[in-house]
């Protein structure tokens, strides 16, 4: 796991912290991580609107791609820059990766705010929207 502790301009935040205050530093490694296998579609779907509705549909997903493109920027950033008008914390945000199976990045952003670390209940390697059984041999 990347330790957070070398990250220039730690700051420290904890669940109850907003999601926009996340600082840039490590929310760029952040984006990084879930860019790598389009997690950002992952949690997109998990985000309820106020009244409990998808916040998200697959319009939003290609406007979201579009929007990165032409700004060369993450589609995890600009997913972010919405959401955060609805002022989520961080507490929200782990929920949210933990429920869409990205134990990986929730571990990170754990570590970030001096948590410990969750075991994958089902022991499996996430990436993207497929799962596989966890095998110690692979690789």
């Amino acid at each position: 796991m990347d330790s957070v502790s070398s990250i220039a301009g730690y700051r420290s935040i904890s669940r109850s912290s907003h999601v926009r205050n996340i600082p840039y530093t490590f929310r760029r490694r952040l984006c990084a991580k879930l860019d790598a296998y389009d997690g950002w579609k992952e949690i997109m779907h998990h985000i309820m609107d106020y009244d409990g509705s998808p916040r998200y549909d697959h319009l939003a997903e290609r406007l979201i791609e579009n929007q990165a493109a032409q700004r060369r920027d993450s589609p995890t950033d600009v997913l972010l820059n919405d959401w955060q008008t609805q002022l989520p914390t961080v507490g929200e945000f782990l929920h949210i990766l933990e429920e869409a199976g990205l134990f990986d990045v929730s571990n990170f952003v754990r570590d970030y705010v001096g948590e410990p670390p969750v075991s994958n209940p089902d022991r499996r390697i996430i990436a993207g929207e497929y799962s596989v059984p966890y095998c110690s041999n692979v690789i």
